[in-house]
């Protein structure tokens, strides 16, 4: 079983007063970004200790990799990849959802699905899962 990600782009309210949903087209995240799909954990461990930047709300926001881990191991069989999680330090409070980051050592900006996890002092230690 694979596991896919959407993103959801609204495609115009329902009618006035006709008790529909709001109609939504979703979009293949890998599709879109390729890369996201040929990315492994050994594509992260050599860049454990080095910035990311995150591109949101108009600021550039500096994002320090602190860990890169294995995860799900006994699922590993079922997967086209070994599941990884990414943990970055960001010195303020990220939200919630996917985020657009890049790295001097990556051909192509990511659009990636961060959650905050933790806080540590003043800064916040934020997962990607990659499954």
């Amino acid at each position: 079983m694979s596991t896919y990600y959407v993103e959801l782009e609204a495609a115009g309210p329902a009618p006035p007063d006709s008790g529909e949903p709001k109609r939504y087209q979703t979009r293949n995240v890998l599709q879109i970004h390729p890369m996201l799909d040929q990315l492994t954990i050994d594509s992260f461990e050599p860049l454990v200790g080095s910035s990311f930047w995150l591109h949101w709300n108009g600021h550039k926001v500096e994002l320090r990799l602190i860990r890169a881990a294995r995860v799900m191991e006994s699922e590993a069989a079922r997967l086209k990849r070994t599941a990884f999680s990414l943990f970055f330090l960001a010195p303020l409070f990220i939200p919630q959802g996917i985020h657009h980051l890049t790295h001097d050592a990556l051909p192509e900006p990511l659009d990636i699905f961060l959650v905050p996890v933790e806080k540590q002092g003043d800064a916040y230690t934020v997962e990607a899962v990659f499954t």
